[in-house]
């Protein structure tokens, strides 16, 4: 659960408000996630999840766009569904 507390978010870590952005609404976190965190989503994602991504209507691949995404459901990692557990406190 996160409390707040001033500028920083408490949950099992210290998350600090970097900056605010009021229209719209922006807000950049400071240590959300540990490095170790960070780098066993990476590992996650890199894996086998990730896609070129499609466009259009008919969401096909296609040459004009060369980015890549991919999705994390919460059920299939403990700290995707931490993050999301709390995110809606932020």
């Amino acid at each position: 659960m996160f409390l707040s507390q001033g500028q920083n978010l408490i949950t099992d870590r210290e998350i600090g408000i970097i900056t605010r952005l009021e229209e719209p609404l922006i807000v950049m976190l400071g240590n959300v996630l540990s490095d170790e965190e960070c780098e066993e989503l990476i590992r996650l994602l890199f894996k086998d999840k990730m896609k070129r991504s499609k466009i259009g209507a008919t969401r096909e691949v296609n040459e004009l766009r060369t980015s890549s995404s991919s999705f994390i459901e919460e059920s299939e990692n403990e700290i995707v569904a931490r993050v999301k557990k709390g995110s809606h406190l932020l």
